[in-house]
């Protein structure tokens, strides 16, 4: 079975000039037999491209014939017409003859297609921009991250299962120009109805203006795209572990291999354990429990902020040290230094600084590899550890280890009303997964006060609206000055208020690495 582009030459070849001008058509062919359909497309003998198969477009009409843009996409609509109508064919347990396949072309189908002459469908239109944003051109023409053309593909193409629904429902075949208001409504009610967040039904929607603006700019399509008003999306709650759930998860120990007590502490219904294992430069194999490797990654993401995708994959040499003191004087002491690398949603080279608790993780994980080796060990088959997997089982350890805050999550729809049930109680161990690292980290840099230029630079945060989620008021920050409230009433209550000199907070700060020796003199003189 195959389809192809062909020249309808009603006369010898030969007796045309390069001038003249021929239709196109494109021809099905199945079991020995072979049936022409009709394009109303007509191109020079010149513009004719008999190498079309070898492109990786597959198009036809070479750039020569002004309106070859517009040519091939039609010829593309035809195509796929016939495709459609093959697989409508095949899904209803048929063979799809040539004369089977002839039937169905010229019958009336289910879906009436307008009388658009020679348009293009808005859907091809969509399936067009499609194919360029996976192509290498766009990431040249628009330099954008990897990460970010992954979501974009994303996005266009549930905007084209919607259009593929919206065109059946509607018996239609779908023009740029029929792109109105009832279009974009459909398409936040066909979102909102799948669960999608306001916040991503907003990028759908901005998604469909940017690929107006490539329409006009490509095609000279003009297309208006209905923007509908909304109030302000509710304020979310960043999601983070506070100082005291951190002491908590770093200081059990209960799942280290070294203790061998891990028995004693994983769930009733995990009947065996789960093992990892390092491979030494001397040979020797290290052994840690699944576990333990958890635990670790998800407090080395909490002092480091990456994503998982860029923690899973530390290598050694992604530390670099910048203490000047020699080997002996370090031994047994934290070492200053930062973890260098570029994580791969944003592609910008970031600086960590060490602190106690990263370095104490290097360290553990590190002691006799080599400089290329992963910091964290690999599955069995050498791949890292899945952030499926991973999520599930930090739920686990985290009831285990007993972070039982209550948290409240609740969802809205578009219209700003309340999910229902989303509004429940439920514990930290039930949502937790492995972005809460990244958050936390941000989140203690700005309780520290550190600048917002600084944390950018370091978490690799391109834009101020991004970070300004995490500068919502916290307890610390409502509490700050409520001493000084109400000085003049006389209420015979005691404070219970304890007098702790902030140097000397600044200083056991400075002690443990959560702060530079200039950021400490900064605080002191403000």
């Amino acid at each position: 079975m195959s389809i192809f582009y062909k020249l309808n030459y009603l006369k010898k070849k030969e007796l045309y000039s390069d001038e003249d001008k021929v239709g196109i058509q494109i021809v099905y062919y199945f079991d020995k037999k072979r049936i022409s359909f009709s394009t109303n497309i007509n191109v020079k003998i010149k513009d004719w491209d008999d190498q079309w198969r070898d492109k990786r477009t597959n198009e036809p009409i070479l750039s020569s014939d002004k309106d070859s843009k517009t040519k091939n996409i039609l010829l593309l609509q035809k195509w796929m017409e016939i495709k459609d109508v093959i697989f409508e064919i095949r899904k209803n347990d048929m063979i799809p003859s040539t004369d089977l396949v002839k039937s169905y072309m010229r019958r009336e189908t289910s879906i009436k297609l307008r009388k658009s002459g020679g348009e293009i469908h808005y859907e091809m239109f969509l399936n067009k921009y499609l194919n360029w944003i996976k192509s290498p051109k766009y990431l040249i023409e628009t330099r954008n991250s990897l990460s970010y053309v992954r979501s974009l593909i994303g996005s266009v193409s549930d905007i084209i299962r919607f259009t593929k629904e919206y065109q059946v429902k509607n018996s239609i075949k779908l023009l740029p120009s029929d792109i109105d208001k009832n279009y974009t409504n459909e398409l936040i009610i066909y979102s909102d109805k799948r669960g999608l967040q306001p916040s991503t039904i907003k990028k759908r929607i901005k998604v469909l203006v940017m690929f107006g603006k490539w329409l006009e700019e490509n095609h000279g399509v003009k297309m208006i795209v209905h923007k509908p008003k909304r109030d302000k999306d509710k304020e979310k709650e960043i999601l983070f572990l506070k100082d005291d759930e951190l002491v908590k998860l770093h200081d059990f120990k209960g799942f280290d291999f070294s203790g061998n007590e891990y028995h004693n502490h994983y769930p009733k219904n995990v009947h065996k354990v789960e093992f990892f294992e390092d491979k030494l430069k001397n040979g020797k194999i290290r052994k840690y429990t699944s576990y333990e490797v958890y635990k670790d990654l998800l407090l080395m993401l909490c002092g480091l902020g990456l994503r998982y995708i860029d923690g899973v994959n530390l290598k050694l040499f992604h530390f670099k040290e910048l203490d000047k003191r020699g080997k002996k004087e370090r031994k047994g002491s934290f070492v200053k230094g930062e973890f260098v690398l570029t994580p791969k949603k944003t592609s910008v080279v970031v600086r960590i600084p060490n602190t106690p608790l990263t370095w104490e993780i290097y360290v553990k994980y590190s002691s006799g590899k080599e400089v290329d080796d992963y910091l964290f060990p690999r599955t069995k088959f050498g791949n890292p550890i899945s952030n499926t997997k991973f999520n599930k089982h930090i739920k686990e350890i985290s009831q285990i280890v007993g972070l039982n805050r209550v948290i409240l999550k609740p969802q809205y729809d578009w219209n700003n009303q309340l999910i229902e049930g989303t509004d429940n109680t439920k514990r930290l161990h039930q949502v937790i997964t492995s972005h809460i690292g990244r958050k936390t980290m941000i989140r203690t840099y700005v309780d520290v006060g550190y600048d917002r230029k600084t944390i950018m630079s370091i978490t690799g945060i391109q834009n101020y609206k991004t970070l300004d989620v995490y500068y919502e008021t916290s307890e610390r920050d409502r509490f700050k000055f409520n001493s000084l409230l109400h000085q003049n009433i006389d209420t015979n209550l005691k404070s219970n208020d304890v007098k702790v000199d902030e140097k000397d907070k600044l200083f056991e700060m400075y002690k443990r690495g959560d702060l530079t020796w200039e950021q400490l003199g900064k605080l002191i003189n403000n």
